[in-house]
């Protein structure tokens, strides 16, 4: 009994240093905004909006003919000014995905990386990159589609399911 009740407060203090540890310091966060912005991490939000912002008008368009070009023509500017108005919220949620996954000496280390001159390729080439991926999975996802559809099929047929 004498001993639980000196082992229960030593692993609470050790609790509280691990918790500790793991706070989000000053200069951790300076650096996870530094990385953003070498990153253009950012800057995808503005290109998400511009991407939503063309979708909802397109939309808008489809489903209200009757609406005037002019007034379709401002709504792109409303979404904007609506991503620009909530970008630190995302800037806030960015830098806890962040803080959670990265050490601050791994943080350092990729600002490093992408202060080099290949660090800067692949920050100028990722979205290039990224949409090109995104395109080819979505071809080949879609390519795969005969052979899903026969597999299941010939394994509702062994359950005795036609169809």
């Amino acid at each position: 009994m004498k001993a639980s009740r000196l082992l229960i407060p030593l692993l609470l203090s050790g609790l509280s240093l691990f918790a500790s540890a793991d706070e989000l310091t000053a200069d951790k966060r300076a650096n996870i905004e530094q990385l953003l912005q070498a990153t253009n991490t950012m800057a995808l939000a503005t290109q998400f909006g511009q991407n939503a912002s063309k979708h909802a008008t397109e939309m808008l368009h489809q489903l209200r003919p009757d609406i005037p070009q002019h007034v379709i023509d401002m709504l792109p500017g409303e979404v904007m000014a609506v991503f620009a108005e909530n970008s630190g919220e995302l800037q806030e949620m960015m830098i806890d995905i962040y803080h959670q996954h990265l050490s601050d000496e791994e943080i350092r280390e990729l600002l490093t990386f992408y202060s080099s001159d290949i660090g800067r390729k692949i920050i100028r080439l990722m979205p290039a990159m990224a949409a090109q991926s995104m395109q080819v999975g979505q071809q080949w996802g879609e390519s795969l589609g005969p052979q899903i559809e026969a597999r299941i099929k010939a394994r509702l047929q062994q359950q005795g399911i036609e169809g």
